[in-house]
């Protein structure tokens, strides 16, 4: 006590301290216990008992304007299991919210990685306006078409607003609900380094579409009439392919996701930083997600003054394909309509099976795989959100403070959607000369 001398323990709790012979007393203190203060005496052993503190954490709410005891608000409020949230290696951190909080419906919006979910908090408000929530991520507006470029594990909270509340705080932006994010910040205390991993795998579910095998296509149509003039021997072959489309279009596709993070600081400065890097193949071939953002929050005090930034960015690359049942040429009716006889390849040549070069086999239907693996959908994204805040708390009056913040929010879009001439969409377009179309889009909102 009254010096700078100090050591650790080890596991065992036996420790080992060098001390000034003027030295009387010891002071021992350990996280999770209260600090007690022992004698020396003038021995070479001393023996040290600390009690467990008990402490209980009481849960709080984050609004738009303010932190609060869950137990002193009034509004009607979800707080979302973070865990649940961060430990799904999804695309779009929005479905992760399918049955997590109850009068909240999400429904997926498609299949493809990346895409963002539909979701309504206690229903449509409106038949003819929008019925979309306002989502808020640390004080500032995003969209959904922002979730792809979102890391979940930078997540602390997850809360959503359900009645008028969320008007009251955001006004008619509020109307339809508020989802409200805090991010990770830094606390005081030694260096913290965390490196989280997860995989996962989907597949297309169990094929219960019981279909022809080739021998029972060929003896159909030969019974209306061999429309495309067989002979005895040509039949005979094609009864002997069975080719599977499933097999040729899906994939089990693997996800992983990896993330490296660091916090720490002292009673005045503190910081929360991270890296991450996603991957997400979708069950249909050649579709996945890539994406890698990186995030820093810092907070400072200075004695009555609190202030702090939050800068994230991120990169997502989305590769998708045309879908729906009015498409005849998807990977889902390629498998209901497709020929078990047919293939998607020349078994000699290894080129695309095309029937007088116009991306069609012979049955009439597209060649399913060449319209997959030769089109191309892309879209890329770049995200960069950031945020800054600066507090005052007036001495005179413990719990009087005043905050102004400040935010910014650009996004670079950019798409592109080629068909190729040899595919049946793209003989379709343009006189039968392919097509290719590019978008780009630049978006800067500021609070």
């Amino acid at each position: 006590k009254g010096t700078s001398t100090g050591t650790t323990s080890r596991a065992d709790g036996t420790y080992a301290l060098n001390v000034p012979a003027s030295a009387t007393e010891l002071i021992v203190s350990s996280v999770g216990f209260e600090p007690s203060t022992v004698s020396i005496g003038t021995g070479t052993v001393v023996n040290v008992s600390i009690k467990t503190a008990a402490s209980q954490l009481e849960s709080v709410v984050v609004t738009g304007y303010t932190t609060t005891a869950r137990k002193k608000f009034s509004g009607s409020l979800v707080s979302v299991g973070i865990e649940d949230v961060r430990k799904q290696p999804f695309g779009s951190f929005d479905q992760a919210l399918q049955g997590a909080a109850s009068g909240v419906s999400v429904v997926a919006n498609s299949g493809q990685p990346g895409s963002n979910a539909v979701i309504r908090i206690r229903g449509n408000g409106s038949l003819s306006g929008g019925n979309v929530p306002l989502y808020i991520m640390d004080g500032i507006e995003i969209t959904a078409a922002d979730f792809a470029s979102l890391n979940q594990g930078d997540f602390e909270r997850l809360e959503i607003l359900k009645d008028a509340v969320g008007t009251a705080m955001y006004g008619s932006r509020g109307a339809n609900g508020v989802v409200v994010i805090t991010t990770r910040r830094g606390r005081a205390g030694q260096l913290n380094l965390n490196y989280d991993m997860q995989i996962g795998y989907s597949k297309l579910p169990e094929d219960r579409l019981i279909v022809m095998n080739s021998q029972q296509k060929i003896d159909y149509e030969l019974q209306r009439g061999n429309p495309y003039g067989w002979t005895t021997a040509e039949a005979d072959s094609l009864r002997k392919v069975n080719f599977s489309w499933r097999d040729a279009l899906f994939q089990t596709g693997v996800t992983q996701q990896h993330q490296i993070s660091a916090s720490g600081g002292t009673a005045n400065s503190r910081f929360y930083a991270s890296l991450s890097y996603l991957n997400q193949e979708g069950i249909v071939q050649t579709t996945g997600l890539k994406r890698y953002t990186a995030r820093v929050n810092v907070d400072n005090n200075i004695k009555n003054w609190r202030f702090g930034v939050s800068l994230q960015v991120g990169y997502s690359k989305i590769v998708g394909t045309r879908e729906g049942d009015a498409y005849i040429g998807s990977p889902l009716n390629a498998i209901r309509w497709s020929n078990p006889y047919e293939r998607d390849k020349d078994p000699n040549t290894g080129e695309y099976q095309t029937f007088g070069g116009t991306g069609v086999l012979t049955s009439g239907q597209p060649n399913a795989a060449l319209e997959l693996f030769v089109n191309q959908r892309e879209s890329l994204q770049f995200k960069g959100v950031g945020s800054a805040y600066l507090e005052f708390h007036f001495p005179f009056l413990k719990g009087l403070y005043a905050r102004t913040n400040w935010g910014g929010d650009f996004a670079q879009n950019e798409g592109s959607i080629y068909y190729d001439r040899t595919t049946y969409t793209g003989a379709q377009a343009s006189g039968g000369n392919g097509s290719l179309g590019r978008s780009a889009n630049r978006q800067f909102r500021y609070t």
